[in-house]
């Protein structure tokens, strides 16, 4: 064998081992990006940015307020991001049947931004769980540490109506790193048959009127 061709097959060994090592650098990457950090939805489980997502959940970006009606081609839907943003979710429930009509999922760091939302959303027409998802911080009362939103008394106030129960899920914003962001940051809607939304901690809580 001549040295020319010792040569060749030397380089076609070397470009073979970089061809794997950027394959699966490739791939651990994608694979970080996918399940290391807050761009996958923990709804479908596909990054929000992909096609994927955007064909499977309904997603509401920092300063955009979407409707959905609920019907056999209603989609879970979700905001994440929030990083001292307020979310608001608002769920409709029929008078005569109590069956959830319609829902409503906004995303805001202007609270007050929020509270237009509502009162451009609100009617006397449904029943209405007003869901509001605004950073808090821990506090202490008498034993025990709670978590306290800081503008708690700004939507008791303000979100007062006979057909309108409120909900507050303050959030921490130093908790804000590694997986803990995946629900901190983030508020989802899903009918699974009935209304839930997800706290904190990744637990999908039954949305009732009554």
């Amino acid at each position: 064998m001549t040295q020319l061709k010792l040569i060749y097959i030397y380089i076609y060994i070397l470009m073979s081992i970089q061809e794997k090592y950027l394959k699966y650098k490739k791939k651990y990457l994608n694979l970080k990006i996918q399940y290391g950090g807050t761009l996958i939805c923990q709804a479908c489980f596909h990054l929000v940015t992909s096609p994927e997502h955007r064909d499977r959940c309904n997603t509401s970006s920092m300063y955009q307020v979407k409707e959905s009606i609920i019907s056999p081609e209603f989609k879970p839907m979700m905001t994440y991001g929030l990083g001292g943003c307020t979310a608001l979710l608002m769920v409709y429930f029929t008078k005569d049947t109590n069956m959830v009509y319609k829902v409503v999922l906004g995303h805001h760091p202007i609270k007050e931004n929020i509270l237009l939302w509502f009162t451009g959303y609100y009617t006397q027409d449904y029943n209405i769980v007003t869901i509001i998802k605004t950073p808090g911080e821990y506090i202490k009362e008498g034993e025990k540490w709670i978590m306290k939103g800081n503008n708690q008394e700004y939507w008791v106030s303000n979100i007062t109506k006979d057909n309108c129960k409120l909900i507050l899920e303050p959030y921490n914003l130093i908790e804000m790193h590694g997986d803990e962001t995946k629900f901190n940051s983030s508020l989802y809607f899903k009918m699974q048959p009935g209304p839930k939304y997800s706290d904190n901690y990744g637990r999908y809580i039954d949305i009732n009127y009554m």
